[in-house]
């Protein structure tokens, strides 16, 4: 994303020296993404950032999901998901995450 805090992508790039993902908790958007990503997934960029990131989960409802709440709140942890290619096939991503405070808010950074 053009217009991203480069110090966010730094840090996330201490976390995992190719991070995947970077997305902001107070809207669940992706503010980041990695080509990786993009490769598997059949999206574009412009298809993702922005967008929140249960657009792209299959069975998952924010409001509804108790186990996605505390992950979200959690400062690291694996967990494996279902996502949705942009083809409609499911893509199982074993994914592993840090949350960052950075500035006034909170991100997740991950990496599959």
């Amino acid at each position: 994303m053009e217009n991203m805090d480069e110090t966010l992508l730094k840090k996330a790039r201490e976390l995992f020296d190719e991070p995947d993902v970077i997305i902001d908790l107070f809207d669940m958007t992706f503010i980041w993404v990695s080509q990786h990503i993009l490769d598997i997934s059949g999206y574009s960029e412009d298809e993702m950032l922005g967008k929140q990131v249960m657009e792209f989960f299959s069975g998952f409802n924010i409001e509804n999901n108790e186990t996605l709440k505390r992950l979200m709140k959690t400062s690291h942890g694996k967990m494996n998901i279902l996502a949705v290619g942009k083809d409609s096939k499911d893509i199982k991503i074993n994914a592993e995450f840090y949350t960052i405070q950075h500035d006034d808010g909170y991100f997740h950074i991950g990496k599959i």
